[in-house]
């Protein structure tokens, strides 16, 4: 699908129809050579450096906005350049700070004394990479942090009156930057209430994608055979590419895509009920659970028309290295929590 969505956009980009396929191809690569090694090293390990990574992280996103040595795209500089290919720090960033707040939230600071202090003080340290990442601009990736941060909050016994003013106040302050921002951000909210409002700009690349999603039918048109994705679609490759799916496959194919999400998920679910008796592991499963939903159901509620549009990769399955690099992190942790809880009750 990835090479059905990218083959006209990297034949005119690049005069090679293979192009992005065979990047995908690399990064999938690069990908299992990261779920192999994180797979294999304990959770110890990562429980240890966490403050560090996380810390690392944030240095990284900070010095690449107050540096100004991203690379932008589409008016987003979250991109830094590396031997040919670019990484996005943002992508690392979810379960870095996962891993940190699974550390924080399970020590024994909060589990003798949980004053609402603490929680604040975690809520500070966090907001620093959730602002940074939204700075660059990309405000998909910081609203999927903050989901993180108040799930996992609320998982580790923090109290729900402050959580209910937290998020109160952080649907206050979304509405502020979406309402008071550029003319773009308003655009896009505009395009989701009606795009056919502004149909040859800011809801054009939504009316394409309800077209794809739309012709497509039961069965498709087949593979290859779409037509969304001959330019009419921005990002076919990328952050739209279930709607290429969904033109080329049809309903069976969008709804294979669904399950094997679900059925995804519902494993990863299973290894958090597990770790009932490990604080540390809990809170890390569930904080992953919540990135990889969190960017499934945001990439498939923007390409349905379902939220505002918002540049977020559908892990596994569109084009992107930053996005496979670290599905295959987020997997391999996983996999490791899952060997060392032993087998399933």
């Amino acid at each position: 699908n990835v090479y059905s969505a990218s083959m006209p956009v990297a034949l005119e980009e690049h005069g090679d129809a293979l192009f992005y396929f065979k990047r995908q191809l690399a990064w999938i690569g690069v990908g299992g050579c990261v779920f192999a090694i994180t797979s294999r090293m304990p959770l110890e390990f990562w429980y240890k450096a966490s403050v560090g990574l996380f810390a690392a992280i944030v240095l990284v996103v900070v010095a690449m906005k107050v540096g100004g040595f991203g690379i932008e795209r589409n008016g987003a500089a979250r991109w830094i350049g590396f031997a040919g290919f670019t990484l996005q720090p943002s992508e690392m960033a979810r379960p870095l700070l996962v891993i940190y707040l699974a550390k924080v939230l399970s020590s024994k600071l909060f589990e003798e004394d949980p004053q609402p202090a603490h929680y604040l003080a975690v809520l500070g340290v966090a907001g620093c990479l959730i602002a940074a990442v939204a700075a660059q601009p990309d405000f998909g990736g910081a609203v999927l942090l903050a989901v993180v941060l108040g799930t996992l909050l609320f998982v580790a016994g923090a109290p729900v009156p402050l959580l209910t003013v937290l998020g109160i106040a952080g649907l206050l302050l979304a509405a502020e930057v979406i309402l008071a921002g550029d003319a773009y951000r308003r655009g896009r909210l505009v395009a989701f209430l009606d795009p056919w409002a502004d149909a040859d700009r800011y809801g054009f690349q939504l009316i394409q994608s309800y077209l794809a999603l739309g012709t497509g039918g039961i069965v498709g048109k087949g593979a290859g055979l779409g037509m969304q994705k001959l330019f009419y679609l921005p990002e076919a490759h990328t952050d739209f590419i279930f709607s290429v799916i969904g033109e080329e496959w049809g309903l069976i194919g969008c709804l294979a895509v669904l399950l094997a999400v679900g059925w995804m998920l519902w494993e990863i679910f299973q290894i958090a009920l597990r770790a009932d008796k490990h604080p540390f592991a809990q809170l890390l499963v569930t904080g992953l659970f919540v990135v990889l939903a969190g960017a499934y159901v945001i990439n498939l509620s923007v390409a349905t028309g379902l939220m505002p549009t918002k540049g977020l990769a559908l892990p596994l399955i569109s084009y992107g290295g930053s996005a496979m690099v670290s599905t295959a992190f987020i997997l391999g942790l996983l996999a490791r929590t899952d060997v060392e809880l032993g087998p399933a009750r």
